[in-house]
C-alpha cells in the first residue's frame, strides 16, 4: 500500500510539472508557425504595410534602421517569385520567469526550405519576442535575415537594438 501511494504521488508531481510546462511550448510553437506563416505570405503579397507591423517598436522607430527600405530591398531581392512551399522548423526557444509568471519569451524559428516557384531555395530565419515584459517595445520580430544557397544573407531589422549582447 506504501508503494501504491509512492508512485500515485510521483505521477501527480509529473503531471504537475508536465502541465505547468506545456501551455507555454503549445503557444510559443503556434505563435512561431502563425509568424513563419505571416511573413512567407507577406513576401508572397508583397505587403510592406503588414511586414513592418510585425517588428517591435525599438526596431521601427530607430533612426539608424530604415525598415521601409530594407523591407522594399528584400521584395527586389526575391523579385516577381512566389515561395510555392516551405517547411518551418522550431529552431530555439528562451524562456523567463519570475515568481512562476512568464516575464520573456523569445523564439528564433527556422523557414527552410523556402523553395520559390522558380525552383531557388532559401532560409528564413527570425528573432522575435513573444512576451517581454521589462521593455514592451521589444515584443514583436527584431530581425529577419534571408540566406541563399551560397550563405549570402540579406537581413531586415537590427536585432543589436533589441539584443544587444549579441
Amino acid at each position: 500500500m506504501k508503494i501504491c501511494k509512492i508512485i500515485i504521488g510521483q505521477l501527480i508531481i509529473l503531471l504537475l510539472f508536465t502541465s505547468c510546462s506545456s501551455p507555454a511550448n503549445k503557444s510559443s510553437s503556434i505563435t512561431a508557425k502563425e509568424q513563419c506563416d505571416e511573413i512567407v505570405r507577406c513576401l508572397n503579397e508583397k505587403d510592406s504595410e503588414a511586414l513592418e507591423s510585425m517588428f517591435c517598436n525599438t526596431v521601427t522607430s530607430s533612426e539608424s534602421t530604415d525598415i521601409e527600405q530594407q523591407i522594399e530591398s528584400a521584395f527586389i531581392l526575391l523579385a516577381d517569385e512566389k515561395i510555392v512551399s516551405y517547411e518551418i522548423i522550431t529552431g530555439s526557444e528562451s524562456t523567463s520567469t519570475d515568481d512562476g509568471e512568464i516575464t520573456k519569451l523569445e523564439i528564433y524559428p527556422i523557414i527552410r526550405p523556402a523553395v520559390l516557384s522558380n525552383d531557388d531555395e532559401y532560409e528564413i530565419y527570425f528573432y522575435s519576442y513573444i512576451i517581454n515584459k521589462k521593455n514592451v517595445n521589444n515584443e514583436g520580430i527584431s530581425e529577419i535575415t534571408i540566406c541563399d544557397k551560397n550563405d549570402n544573407e540579406y537581413k531586415m531589422g537590427n536585432v543589436s537594438l533589441v539584443h544587444p549582447n549579441l
